[in-house]
């Protein structure tokens, strides 16, 4: 069984999210700079899909939040507020990608960049869905719980 540490993880984890944060800005701004044939108020729901996506991204990186925690709390946390909650974080980018693949013909580039995001949000998913089935219960959940990155010893006096 091959687990992927807590310090590889984030090593996939940080470009695989900057990857579904880019593909949703470049379909935000093909969302209106090219569906001429949409309706206002499908570009409306476009904008509101695309944005989701980007702001979950986004709090995923800015929090650092492990995504095989927030499976795990999703799965045996009993408070309805943080499973919804980790269901949005873990989510949103998959359903949001797959939503607009499904909506949206005709654009060559914005398909393109929407099967990307899809693509690698989904792959993202299933290994920490993976992980978190197949993983050891006994390591940290996070990723700066079992890095040494902010374990530090004081600097001493020299005599």
């Amino acid at each position: 069984m091959v687990v992927i540490s807590p310090f590889d993880y984030s090593i996939y984890s940080f470009p695989t999210r900057v990857t579904v944060i880019i593909c949703s800005l470049f379909e935000l701004i093909r969302i209106f700079g090219s569906l001429e044939e949409a309706s206002f108020f499908a570009k409306i729901f476009y904008f509101l899909l695309a944005g989701i996506s980007v702001i979950s991204s986004v709090y995923n990186i800015g929090m650092n939040t492990d995504g095989r925690d927030e499976i795990r709390k999703v799965v045996g946390n009993p408070d309805n507020e943080t499973r919804g909650m980790s269901v949005l974080l873990v989510l949103s980018p998959s359903v949001t990608g797959i939503i607009l693949f499904l909506s949206v013909s005709g654009d060559f580039i914005f398909s393109f960049f929407v099967f990307i995001h899809v693509l690698i949000s989904i792959t993202q998913l299933g290994i920490e869905a993976y992980e978190v089935r197949n993983g050891c219960q006994d390591e940290p959940r996070s990723v700066t719980a079992k890095s040494k990155l902010w374990d530090f010893e004081p600097l001493s006096p020299k005599i």
